[in-house]
């Protein structure tokens, strides 16, 4: 079996390395400061926005029935962050609508 330090670090690791290549396509057109925090997401995405001008965060739009059961970090940082919070929906990237993402193909 796998020890859970062991896996956090796996973890850890991936998340800057997907971070870096996410950022890196900017090219130094907007200045970015990548950081990767260990902690429950909203809570710690709402502390560090206290120091922030903007935070842009990603939804993934996955219906009312999960937001009911499970809540929402982008809703709930959205409702209480310390800075505007930009948020943009899955699929943005290559121009689709979050529910034509959501919908399966014809065919």
């Amino acid at each position: 079996m796998v020890a859970l330090p062991e896996v956090e670090r796996v973890i850890f690791n991936e998340t800057q390395e997907t971070l870096e290549r996410v950022t890196a396509g900017l090219n130094g057109a907007v200045p970015v400061e990548r950081e990767t925090i260990k902690g429950e997401p909203a809570a710690v995405l709402i502390e560090r926005s206290r120091d922030l001008d903007i935070l842009m965060l990603g939804s993934r739009a996955y219906g009312a029935l999960r937001h009911a059961l499970m809540g929402s970090v982008s809703a709930r940082v959205t409702r209480e962050a310390g800075c505007p919070v930009l948020t943009v929906p899955r699929g943005a990237a290559r121009g689709e609508s979050p529910s034509a993402e959501r919908k399966p193909a014809s065919g």
